[in-house]
């Protein structure tokens, strides 16, 4: 990339979406790429999460830039290139996952952030279903992001790379790693019996806390579940 100043074709911007990419821009997605090629890349990660990771990082230095209302409303610049720009080589699915790599990266962060032991288990395993099976490819990308803010001296990029290797390590030491197949162990009539509610908004709300109780209570039983929503509709 380096070498055949590639990145301004590949980080294609047209005049109508935005300014074209910056010198110092390009060096970053450069660098971003290089730094995930060193880090981040092994076989834990399959073939096409691996190209999601390289594609992410060498568009991570423009992921805080909107594509104009314009052109595609809603899209960041960085969808919008791989959906828009670089179309036939991407599916609209790629696209929207490089997009919300990006996007949850601000809650890895607000977790490496903490003390491990702070951490709650529904904490974590919200953001595995938030990432669903891409949430180490999430980790890794955030590891690219801080490294890209750090020197290069070995000692930084030692101690960016330790903080998420232990995210990685705690997820699988809580056993997490499928959290995003868990369902609520009450759903439609039943949920609707238990709690002698009709469906409406509240419903999702209901869902929502029975998962977290799951995630912090792995071993919680069916009837305790019961207790806890009973006592959360009591608070209403």
């Amino acid at each position: 990339l380096d070498s055949t100043g590639l990145v301004p074709a590949l980080v294609c911007i047209p005049p109508e979406a935005g300014p074209p990419l910056q010198e110092a821009e390009a060096r970053l997605c450069t660098r971003a790429v290089r730094l995930i090629h060193t880090h981040a890349l092994d076989e834990q990660l399959s073939p096409a999460h691996r190209e999601l990771l390289l594609w992410a990082a060498l568009l991570l230095p423009i992921r805080h830039r909107r594509a104009r209302p314009a052109l595609e409303r809603g899209l960041s610049l960085a969808e919008h290139i791989l959906s828009v720009e670089l179309r036939g080589a991407f599916q609209a699915r790629e696209s929207r996952q490089v997009g919300s790599l990006h996007q949850i990266l601000h809650a890895v962060d607000a977790l490496l952030q903490r003390e491990r032991s702070t951490i709650r288990r529904s904490e974590l395993g919200l953001l595995i279903r938030d990432t669903a099976d891409l949430w180490r490819t999430s980790i890794r990308l955030s590891s690219c992001a801080h490294l890209l803010e750090e020197s290069d001296s070995s000692s930084r990029v030692h101690e960016a790379l330790s903080a998420h290797r232990n995210l990685e390590s705690m997820v699988h030491d809580l056993d997490l790693e499928t959290a995003h197949l868990l369902v609520p162990l009450y759903r439609g009539q039943e949920l609707f019996s238990l709690l002698n509610i009709k469906p409406g908004p509240t419903v999702r709300k209901y869902l929502s806390l029975q998962i977290e109780w799951q995630l912090d209570h792995p071993s919680g039983s069916k009837e305790e579940c019961a207790e806890f929503l009973l006592a959360c509709a009591a608070k209403r």
